[in-house]
Order: structure tokens, then sequence, then C-alpha cells
């Protein structure tokens, strides 16, 4: 349904893995690997998912960002390793990003 409503206005959709993609962190660049079952390798990430319910994500320096910011960024990182790097930027993606003080 998301293709066919997509198709209609001009969009296209790219269907993607995204194992890992809340664990690893954003902020820190950590790798994505990927899910291969009767994996029995352990990965390390070097933040992790805090607060009440998973909801915040802690990076290895410490800042506090949301967990689904950090994996919607890393699903992005996965599927395009450039998306963010300073010579393509991130103008080609529906991305916007802004700053919240509540």
């Amino acid at each position: 349904m998301i293709e066919y409503k997509a198709a209609l206005v001009g969009l296209s959709v790219e269907v993607t893995e995204e194992s890992y993609t809340s664990q690893a962190s954003f902020v820190d660049l950590d790798a994505i690997p990927t899910h291969r079952p009767n994996d029995e390798m352990v990965h390390a990430f070097s933040g992790k998912r805090i607060g009440k319910r998973n909801r915040l994500y802690r990076t290895k320096d410490g800042r506090i960002i949301y967990t689904c910011i950090n994996g919607a960024n890393n699903i992005l990182r996965k599927r395009k390793p450039d998306a963010f790097s300073e010579a393509e930027g991130s103008a080609g993606y529906v991305v916007h990003f802004s700053r919240l003080s509540v």
C-alpha cells in the first residue's frame, strides 16, 4: 500500500533490512552488522538504550537522544552509507533535523 500511494505522487520506495539499527550508535558511527540466521557472534555497541521502555539512547560520550531518531538515522546510514557525508549531505533524502526545548 505504501509503494502504491508513493507511486501516485511520484515517490520511490526502497525496502531494506534493518537489523541492529536501534542498538548501534548513530552519533558514534558504530558499525551496523546484518543479521544472519544461526549466527552465534555477539556484537558490541558503544551506546545503550535507557529510560522507561527504552525510549532513550545514551551515546559513548553520555549524550542522550531518542531511540527512534537513532534507529531511523542508522537505517538510512545502513542503506546509503554516504547519506551524511559532507560531500553528499542529506539533501536528497526526507530528513529534517530540529531541536526542541521542552
